[in-house]
């Protein structure tokens, strides 16, 4: 079976995610012009939350790209699959409890190859109706390392008290913990 996530113990994630948050409010517009997609300047962010640059330091990563994600409630079915299809670490910020990460086995054929309008970014987006067969899914209660290369999408089960927050951190594309979760 395909290893499709794993979750981190880090004792200190909520401090990390709240002071994530602060920056969200304080250096950034994500609040006021909504995207599902936000990239940040992750020298910045690390810069402005030290514990954050502290786990990524002790676990000898070096980070090139944050995104953080935002979804509000009700969320349309985003079922995807990344275009950098290299490990990451997903963490969450607010409102993410009662939301799932579900991940899926969709074959390819039902993959179409898009540019999002906001950034220029690409991703696979997974034709409606596709056949779907639940991998897995998880409750993103703290951080996980997990394979965007599979289809995957997020479902919130009930309204929240603002969006859903979370972020997304890409390392060294080189490092055998890009390759693999069982590296981690």
């Amino acid at each position: 079976m395909v290893q499709t996530h794993k979750f981190l113990d880090i004792p200190n994630h909520e401090v990390i995610g709240t002071a994530v948050y602060d920056y969200v409010v304080n250096h950034t517009d994500i609040l006021q012009t909504p995207v599902f997609w936000n990239w940040v300047n992750h020298d910045d962010l690390l810069a402005h939350v030290p514990e954050l640059r502290a786990w990524t330091q002790e676990q000898n990563l070096t980070v090139i790209r944050i995104a953080i994600i935002y979804i509000e409630y009700p969320a349309d079915d985003l079922t995807h699959v990344d275009d950098d299809q290299h490990i990451r670490v997903l963490w969450p910020i607010k409102n993410c409890e009662h939301s799932y990460t579900v991940f899926y086995h969709i074959p390819k054929q039902y993959w179409t190859k898009v540019c999002d309008q906001h950034d220029g970014a690409y991703h696979y987006a997974v034709k409606e109706n596709s056949p779907k067969k639940e991998l897995a899914h998880i409750e993103l209660v703290q951080p996980v390392v997990f394979n965007p290369a599979l289809p995957h999408n997020v479902v919130l089960s009930k309204p929240l008290d603002g969006p859903r927050l979370s972020m997304t951190i890409g390392f060294d594309e080189q490092d055998p913990r890009s390759k693999s979760i069982s590296n981690w």
